[in-house]
C-alpha cells in the first residue's frame, strides 16, 4: 500500500507549516523488518506531527515509521532523516535512501533506529500491534525512566507522537539537569 499525500496547512498566526508528504515504502531484506515498521494513515501521521511544528522540519517525505513511532524523512538531496520521538531531536542516518536500507540489514543499525531488541523482546511476550498502534514507553525515558521491554505497551500512533512532540518541547524549555516535576499535554 502506498500513501501519497500532500499536507501543510498555513497556521492561524505564525509562520507557515512546510509542506511535508507521505509515500510510505517498503524497506525489505532481513525478516524482522517486516514488524519493526508500521503504516499510519496520512491523516494520522499529520495530525500527530502538529505536536512537531516547534522542531522546525523542512519540507520533506515520510517514507517509513518505526513501530516506536519515529519518522524518516527523504529530504531534497535524498538523504534520510529521522525524527527521534524519545529524543526529541531531528537528525540524519543516512546519506541516500539505499544506504539507510543497508544500515538496517545489520542488527546494530536496526537497534540504533528502530529499537530493534526491544522489539523482540516485547513480541516475544505476545505484544503485537494491531492496526493504527505503535509501541511507547509506559513511562517516558526522558523523565526518567528504563528503556526497557517491560517499560513498554501498545498506544494509538497519533496519541504517542503526538503527546511525545508536547513532552520534549516543554523539556527543552528547561534548564539542563532540571529534574521534571510537571508536564500539560493538551489534544
Amino acid at each position: 500500500m502506498m500513501f501519497n499525500r500532500l499536507f501543510g496547512k498555513p497556521q492561524k498566526s505564525g509562520p507557515v507549516k512546510p509542506a511535508m508528504s507521505v509515500d510510505i515504502v517498503d524497506i525489505t531484506g532481513h525478516p524482522e523488518l517486516d514488524f519493526l515498521f508500521i503504516r499510519p494513515s496520512a491523516e494520522s501521521i499529520q495530525s500527530a506531527l502538529e505536536a512537531w511544528v516547534w522542531l522546525d522540519l523542512p519540507t520533506s517525505t515520510v517514507i517509513a515509521v518505526s513501530a516506536f513511532g519515529d519518522m524518516f524523512f527523504r529530504v531534497h538531496n535524498g538523504s534520510i532523516w529521522m525524527l527521534d520521538t524519545l529524543e526529541g531531536n531531528w537528525t540524519q542516518v543516512a546519506k541516500n535512501f539505499s544506504d539507510f536500507v543497508t544500515q538496517l540489514q545489520d542488527e546494530g543499525g536496526r537497534d540504533r533506529f528502530l529499537l530493534g531488541g526491544i522489539v523482540l523482546g516485547v513480541r516475544s511476550r505476545g505484544m503485537i500491534l494491531a492496526d493504527g498502534e505503535c509501541y511507547d514507553f509506559s513511562v517516558a525515558p526522558v523523565i526518567g525512566a528504563a528503556i526497557a521491554a517491560d517499560n513498554v505497551e501498545a498506544r494509538t500512533f497519533r496519541l504517542k507522537v503526538h503527546v511525545a512532540g508536547q513532552l520534549n518541547e516543554q523539556i527543552r524549555r528547561m534548564p539542563p539537569g532540571a529534574q521534571v516535576q510537571s508536564f500539560k499535554i493538551s489534544e
